[in-house]
């Protein structure tokens, strides 16, 4: 008995495409198993199912950019903002340059005894996390 002709909505197929849907996800929404999408999309479009794929994502992806460029020119500032940051490089972020100048200043230690410079040096050690 022959097999029974399959009637695939190919619109939903490139919808769904079109909208980032996986080759299984579209399969399981039109009731084929994906290797009878992949066949049947090889003999319609003459390609295979991974290019048909990444035409049909591309277009989305441009359909998609249309809507937010139309959304943000019709005035959504969010949008207008996030295509400001995406596109043409806007940030948050303020740079901030901050100098800082550290003076420093001979000591003289000539004057001090031994126990003295000992106690300097310790303190010294102490601050600077010197080990010895």
């Amino acid at each position: 008995m022959p097999r029974k002709k399959l009637n695939i909505n190919w619109e939903l197929v490139e919808d769904l495409a079109t909208k980032h849907c996986t080759g299984t996800e579209i399969a399981a929404t039109i009731g084929v198993h994906p290797e009878t999408l992949y066949d049947k999309v090889r003999e319609k479009y003459k390609i295979g199912f991974s290019e048909f794929l990444r035409q049909k994502k591309e277009n989305g992806r441009q359909l998609l950019k249309k809507a937010m460029f139309e959304q943000a020119l019709d005035g959504d500032k969010t949008v207008l903002i996030w295509l400001s940051k995406n596109y043409l490089g806007f940030t948050d972020t303020q740079k901030i340059e901050q100098k800082t100048e550290i003076k420093t200043e001979k000591v003289d230690l000539s004057s001090l005894t031994d126990e003295e410079l000992q106690q300097y040096i310790a303190i010294t050690d102490k601050l600077t996390g010197a080990k010895k």
